[in-house]
């Protein structure tokens, strides 16, 4: 999940999320952000609200918002296999503290389409940050979640697990320690334009499901927080925030939701805007200021979501040619016109 300014948390649902399927779960927090939106306005649990669990099948047969292929997760969680903490990989996380870290070596040695980077990486940095403790954390109901929201990513070249990791690490990074040569990266490179805005273009124009049931707005990000929250709230297992009380479980999930919302690279030249005029006013960044904050934290993922450009050259040569052969899968997928 993402925490807003709470450290590493804010980059583990980015801009690009987990497909389990075309949910149906609603979102309605969008850019204007205030701390009195209802949003989240949600009950974490049945206990909570005094209502009795249903069995899983009937629940779903009242409207689950995963579909009937999706109903594994129902039916019979996804849960981290056993150690819950691989011990092979210590040598490649010692140099997680580095902002070059060699993602791609990390994903040969987990092997099997790394599909435990994500629990792994999210695991030692919350327990670099001392969340667990902090927040009270149950590590097992932790390591199920984020392993089957890992297991949730399609096997595509660019928005996969592998970038959760990596965006989750450059959030890590950005909240921690200054990034080495920033300022010569910003005065080199231009800022992203309409090409990385082309997947929730290409759902408009092909008018996916998704982009009516979210209005054309932020069609995948609306869609990213529903399938994670969707999965959250659908087994205990999944329920690493069992010790947050009603309150700060519900600003929480408003943090979670602003966060993912503003990697919409729709909205990115706005977002620059208004971040430029706050830091250039008299004033500044207003640390007391909730809204601040959370522009803080928007700017954070924002940039962790496209660092590419920002890492060494071998590793951007990496991302870089990932994302080009995505953009070209895009262009005519299987049984569709091309446009």
């Amino acid at each position: 999940m993402a925490m807003g300014n709470a450290g590493p948390i804010s980059g583990l649902l980015m801009g690009s999320g987990p497909s389990f399927a075309d949910d149906t779960a609603q979102v309605t927090s969008d850019y204007d952000t205030n701390n009195n939106s209802d949003s989240s306005d949600i009950v974490q649990n049945e206990e909570e609200a005094g209502v009795p669990r249903e069995p899983p099948r009937e629940a779903a047969a009242r409207g689950s918002p995963f579909p009937a292929e999706a109903m594994l997760f129902l039916d019979k969680p996804i849960l981290a296999p056993e150690p819950l903490i691989m011990d092979n990989l210590g040598s490649i996380m010692d140099q997680l503290n580095t902002w070059n870290f060699p993602i791609f070596d990390l994903v040969e040695n987990i092997g099997r389409k790394c599909s435990r980077i994500l629990s792994q990486v999210s695991y030692r940095l919350f327990e670099d940050m001392g969340l667990f403790e902090a927040f009270k954390i149950p590590v097992r109901e932790f390591m199920n979640y984020f392993h089957a929201l890992e297991i949730g990513y399609r096997d595509i070249p660019y928005h996969n697990r592998v970038h959760a990791t990596d965006v989750l690490h450059a959030v890590w990074y950005l909240t921690t320690q200054p990034i080495p040569g920033l300022a010569t990266v910003l005065s080199d490179h231009s800022a992203p334009g309409d090409a990385a805005w082309g997947e929730s273009a290409l759902f408009r124009l092909t008018r996916k499901n998704n982009a009516v049931l979210y209005n054309d707005r932020s069609v995948l990000e609306n869609h990213h927080a529903a399938a994670a929250w969707s999965l959250f709230m659908s087994r205990p297992e999944y329920n690493f925030l069992a010790n947050l009380d009603h309150v700060e479980f519900k600003h929480f999930r408003f943090l979670v939701i602003e966060a993912i919302l503003a990697t919409d690279l729709k909205k990115h030249f706005d977002f620059v805007a208004k971040f430029n005029a706050k830091v250039n006013n008299d004033v500044g960044i207003d640390w007391t200021d909730e809204n601040d904050r959370l522009l803080v934290c928007q700017m954070c993922i924002k940039l962790a979501d496209i660092n590419g450009p920002a890492k060494c050259k071998e590793l951007h040569l990496q991302w870089t040619q990932g994302i080009v052969n995505e953009f070209y899968e895009q262009a005519t997928p299987p049984g569709h016109t091309s446009i």
